[in-house]
């Protein structure tokens, strides 16, 4: 199946890059698979038709603006350890970090399948995920010109579980930015084992004209802290069970919930336009 000329012009306005959709592209399909491929595309997120979302997670992002003073979302943990030019960086070195990184985020549901939502005892809504639900979240580095360091997947499997992943290119793809399959990565607890970058050049870091040429190292983080992350700091969370240690193989997204009236407002809206009906479905007593 492919897209009538003005689903497909709609799409192309959204979408990260208008050259990855110079032909007509087929419908957006379930992405379910029970445990992560090795290899998925460069283009995977335009590929799978996944439509902008606004930023991770509402609350916590408001409480890191309060604690911290700052204008403007942060990003969420980056890495197990960053270290520049030798010097370890904090996670909570918010303002070295987006100055480091640059972050998008996406989500979609497959073609025809909807959100099935309904309320709770208490009045709390939950949201039932469709299988082939797939939530993206890309990390780039904000060198010159920009790196992708990291693609994050979360997805809703056959078998009903949630499935994590990170991918991303190898050094040498990333410094002359072919675009060639990312690799799934591989955890590793060794805090000694961690990437090292070639020579990235930081055009405007820290805040300075002439740019800053600078080594980087980065150990990948673990996919359990990712699960562990979105259970402690989803508003949402009380979808995924009471018991962190029983909830963490079922938690899902953390910023694609309905906690985050950003969906409402931004995605859904873009959602329609591109599938031609309203993603999200109240059932039972509401």
């Amino acid at each position: 199946m492919h897209l009538d000329p003005l689903k497909f012009k709609t799409l192309a306005l959204i979408a990260m890059s208008a050259a990855a959709l110079s032909s007509a592209i087929p419908s957006s399909q379930a992405f379910s698979p029970n445990t992560p491929p090795h290899q998925i595309p460069y283009g995977f997120v335009r590929q799978e038709h996944l439509i902008p979302l606004k930023e991770i997670s509402i609350e916590l992002g408001e409480k890191l603006l309060k604690d911290q003073g700052r204008k403007h979302y942060v990003l969420p943990p980056v890495a197990a350890a960053i270290e520049v030019d030798g010097q370890d960086v904090k996670q909570d070195a918010w303002d070295l970090l987006d100055l480091l990184f640059q972050q998008h985020s996406y989500a979609v549901i497959p073609e025809g399948a909807e959100i099935r939502e309904s309320r709770d005892e208490k009045k709390r809504m939950h949201w039932d995920y469709p299988v082939g639900t797939l939530v993206a979240h890309e990390i780039f580095l904000r060198t010159k010109p920009v790196q992708l360091y990291e693609l994050r997947l979360v997805w809703k499997a056959e078998n009903e579980s949630w499935v994590y992943a990170t991918y991303s290119p190898t050094l040498e793809q990333a410094s002359v930015d072919i675009r060639r399959p990312l690799t799934l990565n591989r955890y590793t607890s060794d805090r000694d084992n961690r990437i090292e970058y070639p020579l990235l050049n930081f055009p405007f870091w820290p805040r300075e004209e002439q740019g800053i040429q600078t080594k980087m190292k980065i150990q990948r983080i673990n996919l359990k802290s990712c699960q562990a992350c979105h259970f402690a700091t989803s508003p949402s969370s009380y979808q995924y069970g009471s018991i962190p240690k029983e909830a963490i193989p079922v938690t899902g997204p953390c910023g694609f919930t309905p906690s985050n009236p950003f969906v409402r407002s931004d995605w859904v809206p873009r959602f329609k336009r591109v599938f031609g009906y309203h993603p999200i479905v109240r059932v039972g007593i509401y």
